[in-house]
């Protein structure tokens, strides 16, 4: 059974006991210690902007030619606190700790949900300060409006570019360490594979996307804010960058997945957030140490679905307050590692293997292009495995995906066949990594015979064609473990316990 070492005591007090267990390491240590991040969006760029501001030597990696190009520019929907600044009756962080818990339809960890609500007092004042044009009233108080599904009117915006603006606050919060030489940022980057030796995260193999050169980059801790992973529905709101290969890649060096059928899905009927994403326990570190994952690259906050607005809010959440506190106390209470550990064999391995796939990808030089297997595997997953499923359904799709992956590795044709910079090579390793993790989404969609969230199961309806979530069978984390090509994962589960709703 996992454990998620969630601080004892009441609910309302469990993070400041965990913040008063942390440790830090002295000032003259911290620079010894190497932190990879990976991912430059919100998440990323706060949490490397705070580690580098507290001394640490820290790498972000990102694909894109800017971090400014995260998805989180792209988000809309403001972002939801429950600060009050007015008169407001139902504000609070009780009100907004229950919508939470019932918006992700019980299946979000109780603990993790109301240390996000409390921080979000905090989240408001650091955007203020940031410069965040948060839209005012007449009197110059921040105008706060009712979101849907909310009690707490708590909703705040910048216009119609909420992420941008914030966005910016953490991207000039991250460039202004990196001018202080604190921290470096490397733009068209991508991770390639996880390094793990003895069970411990090691480092991690990267590719250069300008020059196509592969590369190892050792690290004391490794931290996952590389996203979300709802673009293998191939319609889907967001950026056609994202995808699941570091979050994928790291799951099958040991990684649990943590509920990976759950797909928030927008208005317009396509995959907008993943909710699911990598275990991580009560500090956002995943089953294997070392290895930290926070924004939608984890599952810890929504449960089975997102309470709007909240996406923004986790991101900040994780990279400004709570990662950078239990990072720092995972470095206190290990020792610095050595330059020299690349050249180890578990190193040279790695980068043989990311090699190996690229060269393998460039010589099929098949018909169809890569868009056209995106398409008929995202179409697939939508028709099986979308807002209704069903378990014949499911076990049709669990048949069909290991055919187009097959046909994938036979047939894919690159517009060009050249390793440098070669937009067409980046997106079939990334459909790659899809058409292996789709199968690890139907087998969780297969498993939880339920219907929760926006998901509905044919099987687990009333009368009334309403959805039936079941509590009794299903009222767990489901955490899967990679056990190779070809061989069906194994599940760990978490129990949820609501004890304060």
């Amino acid at each position: 059974m996992l454990d998620p070492r969630i601080p004892l005591g009441p609910l309302i007090n469990k993070w400041s006991a965990c913040q008063q267990q942390l440790k830090l390491s002295s000032p003259a240590d911290r620079r010894k210690f190497k932190i990879v991040v990976i991912g430059a969006g919100l998440s990323g760029a706060a949490f490397s902007a705070n580690l580098a501001g507290l001394g640490y030597t820290v790498k972000t990696y990102c694909l894109q030619d800017s971090a400014r190009r995260s998805q989180a520019a792209s988000a809309k929907c403001g972002i939801i606190s429950a600060q009050s600044y007015s008169s407001d009756v139902n504000d609070g962080v009780q009100e907004f700790f229950g919508d939470t818990i019932k918006a992700g339809d019980y299946r979000s960890r109780e603990a993790n949900v109301y240390r996000l609500t409390e921080i979000s007092e905090s989240i408001i004042d650091l955007c203020v300060a940031q410069g965040v044009p948060f839209e005012r009233d007449d009197h110059g108080c921040l105008l706060r409006q009712h979101p849907v599904a909310s009690q707490t009117n708590g909703n705040l915006f910048a216009g119609d570019d909420t992420g941008r603006h914030i966005l910016t606050g953490a991207y000039s919060s991250l460039m202004k360490e990196v001018k202080k030489g604190n921290a470096e940022l490397f733009t068209r980057h991508e991770m390639m594979d996880l390094v793990v030796k003895e069970g411990v995260v090691k480092g991690v193999v990267l590719r250069d996307l300008i020059s196509g050169k592969i590369f190892s980059q050792r690290a004391d801790a490794v931290i996952l804010a590389s996203g979300g992973y709802a673009n293998i529905f191939y319609d889907s709101t967001n950026a056609g960058t994202n995808n699941a290969s570091a979050v994928f890649r790291s799951h099958k060096r040991g990684a649990f997945f943590a509920h990976p059928c759950f797909i928030q899905m927008h208005p317009t009927c396509v995959a907008q957030y993943a909710v699911g994403g990598l275990w991580v326990d009560y500090n956002l570190m995943s089953n294997i140490p070392g290895l930290f994952v926070i924004g939608e690259a984890n599952f810890a906050d929504h449960g089975a679905n997102r309470l709007g607005s909240n996406s923004i809010l986790q991101c900040l959440a994780d990279g400004n307050f709570i990662a950078p506190l239990t990072v720092a106390d995972y470095l206190a209470r290990c020792t610095p590692g050595d330059e020299v550990i690349i050249n180890l064999p578990v190193f040279k391995e790695a980068e043989a293997h990311a090699t190996q796939n690229i060269n393998r990808l460039l010589h099929i030089n098949g018909k169809r292009h890569v868009d056209d297997f995106h398409r008929q595997l995202g179409d697939l997953l939508w028709e099986k495995c979308g807002l209704i499923r069903g378990g014949e359904k499911l076990r049709e799709a669990l048949e069909i995906i290991p055919q187009i992956r097959e046909e994938f590795w036979g047939n894919v044709k690159l517009a060009e066949n050249d390793n440098h910079l070669n937009q067409s090579l980046e997106k079939a390793g990334r459909l790659a990594d899809f058409m292996e993790f789709a199968e690890l989404i139907v087998f969780d969609a297969i498993n939880r015979a339920e219907s929760c969230g926006c998901h509905v199961r044919e099987e687990s309806q009333n009368e009334s064609q309403e959805g039936l979530r079941n509590d009794e069978k299903y009222s767990y984390v489901a955490a899967w473990e990679f056990n190779g090509m070809g061989k069906d994962p194994s599940l760990h589960k978490e129990p949820l316990l609501y004890e304060n709703i």
